[in-house]
């Protein structure tokens, strides 16, 4: 390498000379008022980056020294893939330099020569306002955004520039020159059409001011010109202060209407009534995304649009280098400083010993990029086992966990639903980016008011999960101030077959959409396969298995489930996972000891594996040991106090048991501290409903399916409504609860009740009692025991006139539960189908005496007629 002349501070920096030991300059790239930026490599770990000059940050300028330090900190706090990074600060001749992420690509004025497609819109637009995020979480205000300070790299991945305020020129050309004003006035700092009003008039800067900013690179991305940019800055000043934004023909543009709504917003002039976070913004920006592609948009990613770009002009190829900013990432300067946000990052979340326990959830992380159903599964999975780990570690510390179905089922994805629905006061929610071989999480520590607390970020290697979930967790429990010992427990060391089980679980979670089941089995089998004593992913392919034969009634599936959890046990008794399948099977068959046993092995291996307490619980009452059962829910409340699952679980039942008196002040608690709980407020509904508070009933399922559609609570407002004599809405609630969730045999039993009761087709009815009855009598095949589909059996046999197999599938019910109150129920109503009038009042007299709703009872047309005289059975 030749050795560089000598060269002064002020000449800058020779091509080939070595800065800091480390890094060898290749070329100037530029330079402005504020300094200059070199191409360089790293010597050491052999990577390019680029260095920045800062004038003023000289060895004897101590203010300009502390400056460029200080921001440079405040830069690397930021934990976001889509801000360029500082790397180094390092002294050379003299002077401070920056080492920072090179970037390769255009910046987004030049994208923007071509028209963007809708895909595109919405790739990018969600990626720059998860960067401006990330910066407001991290306490820094950007002050400066426009399309000359983003990048988009050839791959589509956008990143975004220069914090603080630049004195530079867009593009080497002079093309859409754009030039950011440091000293234009006291308080007046930006670019002129892209400042805000009030920094305009020369208030400070907030978040407001860079959220409108961002909405207007959102307004120019989505196909309309700037719409304040003037040719001079006065035009630009009387632009921004007296005119609006014209809305946009979006439709037009293969864009959703209602983001005029979201611009509109984000581009008011009062900041009041702007975004409050750019958080709030980026839930809307997603939903809106979700919703256009649910209505049949077509997917896309950036490549194509760059694409376009490089076909319109050559000469910007030569461009794609690196976007040369004048000022280092994050640089104060006097009089035109980038703003600190009051503190969000780095306030400590008091220790759980001096408060009440808390709730966390861990919702599902944001996948940047192409969706993909395998990428979708692996970060879903991730996620799982992220928030196992942490089950495990936080409780002794104060802190529960919501389990990971729990989000799932409910569809958290933003921290105020996770609130809102089921009342977690902390939230862990991140993005997930792959590319190459490299997985990139960014994750955050946020409280009920949607604040940032702290945030952080795991690079590593597609090919070590191990690294990447393992940092997430201890990452957390440090966001959380408690201990970071060893709480990841991965099950096996290679690998490839880690990714492979997590690949599994996430395609387990979500088994309802097809082609899921195959893809979960395919990714079990393919983990077995590269550790043939993983045992963890046996349990996972046999909870596969079971859940096919759940979803699809399919009894070959049960053998298969049962062999995989069976080799999972030969090779390791001590894995909780195989317990619970094994568990699941024997219950899910009749074989209610086995159950027992599995479910309280499981337990033993993890005291707080939710799936053994529930299961061992049912068992007790499976077995007629109520008691038992009621000690076992109630050992759960105390154990975890603070989790809504187990009040749920005891009020269910008490409901069971006919304690309606008891069920309902448990559930009506619940139900205040987690107003929205879909599962809390359907149970309570039920509740109502067999006191007799029909009216209430109705009011509370309405209201629960308005915030989340459920297949269950469908199906109980259609008994409320067929309770009431409302036959038209009942049969709508209960064929929707069939589409819905199909092959259910209570849904079909009801819905045949509504045909039947509302003097309608008769043939839809007994067709809608045959598939119940099919559906039922398969799965008392599988579970002789199954009281629910026994007592339905029994029941839609009556119906059709089938009377010898009617009475013996009621036999078999009363057998196993001679003291249940809802099997005395169902007797009543089987004789009434049979027209035997005496017996249905007998059975009519002993379900009430046995504490069975008098409500239901009188309000059901088959059985109004048999309530009274009632006496009680001795």
């Amino acid at each position: 390498m030749p050795i560089p002349e000598a060269r002064s501070a002020e000449s800058g920096l020779a091509d080939g000379e070595v800065v800091g030991e480390r890094y060898c300059v290749r070329r100037r790239l530029g330079a402005g008022g504020m300094g200059e930026a070199y191409l360089a490599d790293d010597l050491v770990l052999h990577r390019r980056l680029v260095l920045k000059r800062l004038k003023g940050a000289q060895q004897g300028d101590n203010a300009g020294t502390r400056l460029l330090i200080r921001e440079a900190k405040r830069s690397s706090s930021i934990a976001s893939p889509h801000i360029a990074q500082v790397y180094d600060v390092c002294m050379h001749r003299g002077e401070w330099l920056l080492a920072m992420e090179y970037v390769a690509g255009p910046n987004l004025r030049e994208v923007l020569r071509a028209p963007v497609a809708a895909s595109t819109f919405f790739d990018i637009a969600v990626q720059l306002t998860e960067a401006v995020g990330a910066a407001h979480a991290g306490g820094i205000l950007h002050c400066d955004i426009k399309p000359e300070n983003i990048m988009v790299t050839e791959q589509g991945f956008v990143k975004v520039l220069d914090f603080g305020l630049a004195q530079r020129k867009a593009d080497a050309a002079g093309v859409n020159e754009t030039t950011s004003l440091v000293d234009a006035g006291p308080g007046v700092s930006g670019t002129p059409g892209y400042m805000a009003p009030e920094v305009l008039r020369e208030s400070p800067a907030t978040e407001q001011s860079d959220i409108f900013s961002l909405g207007l690179v959102l307004y120019e991305l989505a196909g309309g010109a700037a719409p304040f940019k003037g040719e001079s800055f006065a035009d630009s000043v009387q632009l921004t202060l007296g005119t609006e934004a014209p809305l946009l023909p979006l439709g037009a543009r293969g864009l959703p209407e209602e983001l005029n709504r979201l611009l509109q917003k984000a581009l008011n002039k009062q900041p009041q009534r702007r975004y409050a976070t750019v958080r709030d913004l980026l839930v809307d920006l997603r939903a809106c995304q979700e919703r256009w592609v649910a209505a049949g948009a077509s997917t896309g990613r950036v490549q194509a649009q760059l694409a376009r770009v490089r076909a319109g002009s050559e000469s910007s190829t030569r461009r794609w280098a690196v976007w040369l900013g004048l000022l280092t990432v994050v640089v104060v300067l006097a009089g035109g400083a980038a703003v600190v946000v009051s503190k969000r990052a780095g306030k400590p979340v008091p220790r759980p010993g001096a408060v009440p326990a808390r709730l966390l959830a861990v919702i599902p992380f944001h996948v940047i990029g192409v969706e993909d159903a395998g990428l979708s599964a692996y970060n879903e999975g991730l996620r799982e086992s992220i928030t196992s780990s942490l089950a495990r570690a936080a409780p002794a510390n104060g802190i529960e966990v919501l389990a990971a179905s729990e989000v799932r089922v409910h569809g958290l994805h933003t921290p105020e639903e996770a609130h809102r629905r089921l009342g977690a006061d902390l939230v862990i929610e991140g993005s997930y980016q792959q590319y190459g071989q490299q997985v990139r999480i960014l994750f955050s520590l946020v409280d009920a008011t949607g604040k940032v607390l702290h945030s952080d970020s795991v690079t590593s290697q597609l090919t070590d999960p191990f690294v990447l979930e393992d940092s997430v967790v201890r990452g957390v429990l440090s966001m959380l101030d408690l201990s970071t010992g060893s709480p990841t427990l991965f099950g096996t060391r290679n690998a490839e077959a880690y990714a492979a089980y997590l690949h599994g679980i996430g395609y387990l979670r979500d088994f309802q959409i097809a082609g899921n089941a195959k893809h979960a089995m395919e990714s079990f089998e393919r983990a077995i396969a590269a550790d043939p004593g993983f045992a963890a992913a046996y349990a996972g392919l046999g909870d596969a298995h079971w859940q096919s034969y759940v979803a699809s009634a399919d009894a070959r599936q049960i053998a298969l489930a049962r062999a995989s959890c069976d080799k999972g046990l030969a090779l390791s008794g001590q894995v909780a996972e195989v317990h619970d399948c094994l568990g699941t099977i024997a219950a899910g068959t009749g074989r209610v000891e086995q159950a027992r046993l599995e479910f309280v092995r499981a337990q033993q291996r993890d005291g707080r594996d939710d799936t053994a307490l529930q299961g061992l619980a049912r068992t007790y009452e499976q077995s007629g040991e109520p008691a038992e059962a009621e000690r076992v829910y109630r050992q759960a409340i105390a154990a975890r106090p603070h989790y809504w699952a187990n009040y749920y679980a005891l009020g269910n039942f008490l409901l069971r048991r006919a304690q309606y008196d008891q069920a309902a002040p448990i559930l009506e608690s619940a139900v205040q501290q987690f107003p929205a709980n879909s599962f809390l407020v359907r149970r309570l509904a039920v509740v109502y409903f067999m006191q007799g508070r029909m009216e209430q009933s109705a009011a509370t399922l309405e209201r629960a399916i308005a915030e989340q559609p459920d297949a269950v609570a469908l199906r109980d407002l259609g008994q409320v409504y067929l309770h009431e004599g409302k036959f038209a809405p009942a049969v709508a609630a209960l064929e929707r609860a069939s589409r819905t969730q199909p092959n259910q045999f209570s849904t079909e039993a009801d819905l045949a009740d509504a045909y039947a009761w509302s003097g309608g087709d008769r043939q839809k009815a007994e067709a809608a009692y045959h598939r119940a009855l099919e559906l039922s009598e398969r799965r008392v095949h599988v579970d002789p025991h199954d009281l629910d589909a026994l007592m339905v059996s029994a029941y839609c046999a009556a119906a059709l006139g089938q009377k010898q197999e009617a009475l013996r599938r009621l036999q078999e019910a009363l057998r196993y539960a001679p003291q249940d109150a809802e099997v005395d129920y169902y007797a009543a109503r089987v004789y009434a189908q049979l027209g035997d009038g005496e017996a249905a009042r007998r059975w009519v007299a002993q379900a009430i005496g046995s504490g069975y709703s008098r409500a239901d009872i009188e309000s059901a047309v088959d059985l109004a007629a048999y309530a009274a005289p009632l006496t009680p059975r001795g």
